[in-house]
């Protein structure tokens, strides 16, 4: 193809776009699209098209104008009985066509373009393409345009000022291959059996990813050092798991030709290969061209591919009464105008929370892919996040928000932590990044784990990408720049669960929680890290060098700050926990109100220290136990939301009367209520 100027094509305004000009036949097109290649089956479905909409104007008389006019309100099955009217044998893939890519269109005055001989069956194939912002900028946006007689394949003359010509113009994502491959994958290309396949270093080739629920079982083959040598001679499929053997099939389906499973690409009795591996697995799932999710199916064992219930079985309300399910005609707009789709709603509360959106190591793998074909139990979804706008699709019933209808999916957070991963032109704000980052530990910290040392590990690719947007150091989930306003975390003890007995891990640390940790996002934009309040150093060590964001072996931080020694809290009236600083009142909170260390009728000595001030008056803070010399765990956290006495009953009517302190002044006041000479240095465990 030859270099051009950029030509006037719709839909192109990027002057970074290169253009190429080729000139050619319909014939050759359908060799070229014979080879499989994506650019030239496009442009060949188009040819076929336009063919196709030429025999209908013809046997049906109808003017192209009125036709496309019409059509703006047609269902599918107008389009099959107009392809039906034409030739039965097209009522099939004339629906195909009309689905395809939309193309623009208008005519051409022939005397103004520069046009060699037109000859029969003659195209002109423009092409164009620039880079778009996904993960790596490996994808290329593909802007197509060709030219062709208005009657393509008739008898022409050679003189282009006697013809009409038409320029059809259209754009679509060309993927390239992936920048990065995993170690090893699953080669399903041959018909009669599988293998594991061990990739070469400079292999590039197309491969999808799975994302799946292990569940409390053992999968049926796992590699291990032993069983190497025979997974790539051959594997007998039939004895894989059912989740596996459907990924497989799914696979093969779609013409792909490797497939990367966790249990089965990655050495599961090796600790070395699996840190290694444990550290490309953004990699992984962000090169992989897709990812199949079983977010329905609890294990390995269940599979994903399964025959659904009919809608109206399901649709029932946990007393077994069926409720009732709409079926709506939905107009949506479109850039050619109104599209008619058909959507069945079924009542929103019968949502029902699917278990790969409980594991915690699935949330990394959601956020790392660029696309994800799931298989759900009521429909299977399409999402991409590599055009310039979210792509989302679906089978099925549709309910709540979109086509991913899953309330507790938390699809809008995790888009626009996706976008932030992908990176662009300019990064937000470090306080942005930074709350996103709190944002995804809230949803991470729920969810489950079948082994706790696995707390860290699990969330360690999102860490190293967050490690590289902030330009800070990974504290044992904290970020060293905001560790004063991290350390602030709280239990946050959602409707069913449950927790037991004692940390593990950093006590100061939210992954030392069975449970989920938040931060009150209202309080949070208003904590200062206190005056007195300083990291003095740290030692915290990786069980790996290597990992530096996996488990943790020894995590002490030494501090220096605003001490205050308290006997047990009692509790109010009301079942508050409440002490008393000076003429002031504090409310504490424990991280586990079951902990037997902490019973309300104990004789024990607690700790104050004091991390942030709150507004202008209050101040926030660690409760803390000591477990040895001058060495301290977080129990809890206390509150105090004036550091000043009120004279009145109405504090906050006082408050605004008083006005802002300096400071100077707050810390004064501060220092004065928790005494003198507390200010220590501890070390915090």
């Amino acid at each position: 193809m030859a270099p051009i100027p950029p030509p006037k094509i719709s839909r192109v305004n990027s002057m970074d776009v290169e253009f190429f000009r080729l000139d050619t036949t319909v014939e050759e097109i359908r060799n070229l699209s014979g080879r499989r290649c994506t650019l030239w089956t496009v442009i060949q479905d188009q040819l076929m098209n336009i063919e196709s909409e030429a025999k209908t104007q013809e046997k049906q008389s109808i003017n192209t104008c009125e036709l496309n006019r019409s059509r703006e309100h047609w269902t599918a099955a107008d389009e099959e009985e107009l392809a039906a009217s034409v030739d039965a044998s097209e009522a099939n893939e004339y629906p195909r066509l009309r689905k395809r890519l939309r193309w623009d269109h208008g005519e051409v005055a022939g005397d103004k373009e520069e046009l060699p001989e037109v000859r029969k069956n003659f195209v002109r194939v423009t092409m164009g393409y620039s880079a778009i912002n996904d993960f790596k900028d490996r994808n290329v946006m593909v802007y197509v345009g060709i030219l062709v007689p208005k009657r393509l394949g008739r008898d022409a003359s050679s003189d282009p000022g006697e013809i009409g010509l038409t320029q059809y113009s259209t754009r679509f994502l060309a993927l390239s291959l992936p920048d990065f491959m995993p170690s090893m994958v699953i080669d399903v290309s041959d018909p009669g059996q599988i293998r594991l396949f061990r990739v070469p270093e400079n292999t590039r080739e197309r491969y999808i990813a799975l994302s799946y629920c292990w569940g409390g079982v053992s999968q049926a083959i796992m590699l291990r050092t032993g069983n190497m040598s025979n997974l790539t001679s051959s594997i007998d499929l039939q004895n894989l798991d059912p989740t596996i053997r459907d990924s497989i099939m799914v696979t093969r389906e779609l013409g792909f030709k490797f497939l990367w499973v966790d249990a089965l690409c990655i050495i599961q009795d090796d600790y070395d290969d699996k840190l290694k591996e444990l550290r490309k697995m953004g990699d992984i799932y962000r090169n992989a061209t897709f990812t199949i999710v079983a977010s329905a199916a609890k294990d390995v064992k269940e599979g994903f591919l399964g025959k659904r219930a009919p809608t109206c079985e399901t649709a029932r309300d946990p007393d077994g009464q069926v409720q009732p399910v709409f079926e709506v005609q939905a107009e949506v707009d479109e850039p050619k105008g109104h599209e008619q789709q058909t959507m069945i709603l079924i009542p929103d509360k019968l949502d029902e929370m699917e278990p790969w959106y409980e594991r915690a190591w699935t949330l990394q793998e959601l956020l790392f892919s660029r696309r994800r074909l799931q298989y759900r139990a009521r429909q299977t979804t399409w999402i991409c996040h590599c055009s310039e706008s979210l792509v989302e699709d679906c089978d099925g019933w549709i309910g709540g928000m979109g086509n991913t209808y899953l309330n507790y999916s938390d699809q809008y957070l995790f888009r626009g932590l996706m976008a932030l991963l992908r990176g662009g032109e300019s990064a937000p704000p470090k306080t942005e990044i930074l709350s996103h980052w709190y944002d995804l530990v809230e949803v991470y910290s729920g969810r489950k784990l079948s082994h706790r040392a696995d707390r860290f590990p699990a969330i360690s690719g999102i860490a190293r990408e967050f490690a590289a947007l902030l330009e800070d150091d990974y504290m044992s989930g904290f970020w060293r720049s905001d560790l004063a306003r991290g350390l602030m975390w709280f239990p946050t003890l959602m409707e069913g669960d449950v927790v037991f007995g004692h940390k593990s891990g950093p006590s100061w640390s939210w992954a030392s929680f069975e449970g989920r940790a938040s931060w009150m996002q209202q309080r949070h934009t208003h904590w200062r890290q206190n005056q007195d309040f300083e990291i003095l150093g740290d030692d915290i060590q990786p069980v790996s060098e290597v990992e530096p964001f996996g488990e943790v072996k020894v995590a002490e931080l030494r501090i220096r700050g605003l001490v205050k020694s308290i006997s047990m809290p009692s509790a109010d009236e009301n079942g508050f926990i409440q002490s008393e600083v000076g003429d002031q009142i504090v409310a504490v909170g424990f991280d586990y109100p079951n902990d037997d260390r902490l019973q309300l009728d104990y004789a024990l000595t607690l700790e104050l220290l004091v991390v942030v001030d709150s507004g202008d008056f209050g101040v926030d803070g660690l409760v803390l136990m000591e477990e040895g010399e001058n060495r301290y765990s977080r129990v809890g956290l206390f509150e105090m939301d004036s550091i000043w006495p009120v004279k009145s009953s109405n504090r906050w009517e006082e408050e605004q009367t008083r006005g802002k302190n300096s400071p100077k002044e707050h810390q004064a006041r501060l220092r004065s209520l928790w005494g003198e000479g507390s200010i220590r240095e501890i070390v915090l465990i």
